[in-house]
C-alpha cells in the first residue's frame, strides 16, 4: 500500500505536523492573536479592580482581589504581552510566513525544528496560563490533590515562580 498523498491527509494532521513555513507562520499568528486577546482581558480586569477595588469577583478566592493577586495579574499581563505578543507575532508569525517568500526560498532551513519551536512555544503559553488560573482559582474552589500537587503549587505560587520579593520571609 502506498503512502497517503498530501491531499488525502486530514486537515488536523496537516496542521499539526506541517513543516510548511506558511502553516507554521499562521499558527504563530493565531497564537499571538489568542495571547493579545487574553492580555486585553487581563488589562480590563486590572482596570476594573482599580475603579472598584472592593468588588466581588467570582473566580477569586474570598471574592476580593488581594494585593498579591493584583501583582500576579500585572506580572502575567506583562509577561504575556512581551513574550507571546511582541516576540511571537513579528518574529514567529511574520518571519516564518514572509521571509522565505521575500528571499525566494522554498521553505525554512530546518522545517522540523521550526515546527517544534512552535509547539514548545504553545506548551509554554498553556503552562503559563494554567499557572495563572490555578493561582486565582485553586483556593476559591478548594481543590485538593495528591501530596506532590500541594507542594508544587505552593512553590509556584508563593512567589518562587513569578517574582522575587526580598521582604518575604522563608522561615518561621
Amino acid at each position: 500500500m502506498s503512502a497517503p498523498s498530501e491531499s488525502t491527509k486530514s486537515f488536523l494532521r496537516n496542521v499539526t505536523f506541517s513543516t510548511d513555513h506558511k502553516v507554521v507562520g499562521l499558527q504563530y499568528f493565531f497564537l499571538a492573536l489568542a495571547a493579545v486577546t487574553i492580555g486585553i482581558l487581563l488589562s480590563l480586569l486590572m482596570r476594573f479592580h482599580l475603579v472598584w477595588p472592593g468588588a466581588h469577583l467570582p473566580l477569586v478566592s474570598g471574592g476580593i482581589m488581594r494585593p498579591e493577586q493584583y501583582l500576579a495579574l500585572v506580572t502575567i499581563h506583562g509577561t504575556l504581552m512581551i513574550f507571546f505578543v511582541l516576540t511571537v507575532a513579528p518574529q514567529g508569525a511574520f518571519g516564518n510566513y514572509f521571509l522565505p517568500l521575500q528571499i525566494g526560498a522554498p521553505d525554512m532551513a530546518f522545517p522540523r525544528l521550526n515546527m517544534l519551536s512552535f509547539w514548545l512555544t504553545l506548551l509554554a503559553f498553556v503552562c503559563m496560563l494554567a499557572a495563572f488560573v490555578a493561582l486565582f482559582t485553586i483556593r476559591a474552589f478548594g481543590i485538593r490533590g495528591p501530596w506532590w500537587f500541594a507542594a508544587l503549587w505552593w512553590w509556584a505560587f508563593s512567589g518562587g515562580l513569578w517574582y522575587f520579593d526580598p521582604r518575604r520571609r522563608t522561615g518561621p
